[in-house]
């Protein structure tokens, strides 16, 4: 059953890269990796810009409690995506072997 998202997911991915002029693995870093942990990091530090926002926008003091509160958070979201930029970080080969056996090492837990 867990066969056919995946086997949705390479087809989506070799399609990709054919259009983009990439490689499967070339595509699978930087769609697995580089974008989707962006997407991660963008929205955890707009949630903070928002609350952010929200204190200048009401003066009200209990926003700045929800940005010291969340700070930590959105801290953690920009440090674990440096983290996994370092851990994978090129050539694409290289990424893509070291993420595959990441998951293998995951699947045996």
């Amino acid at each position: 059953m867990a066969l056919i998202p995946f086997i949705l997911c390479v087809l989506f991915l070799r399609g990709l890269g054919k259009v983009c002029g990439l490689t499967y693995k070339q595509i699978s870093v930087i769609f697995n990796l580089w974008i989707q942990g962006a997407v991660l990091v963008i929205s955890g530090l707009f949630l903070w810009a928002t609350i952010i926002y929200r204190y200048f926008n009401s003066n009200d003091i209990s926003w700045i409690y929800a940005a010291i509160l969340y700070f930590p958070i959105a801290y953690l979201y920009v440090y674990g995506f440096i983290k996994m930029l370092c851990h994978y970080h090129l050539p694409f080969d290289r990424a893509f072997d070291r993420c595959v056996i990441d998951l293998k090492m995951l699947a045996l837990k």
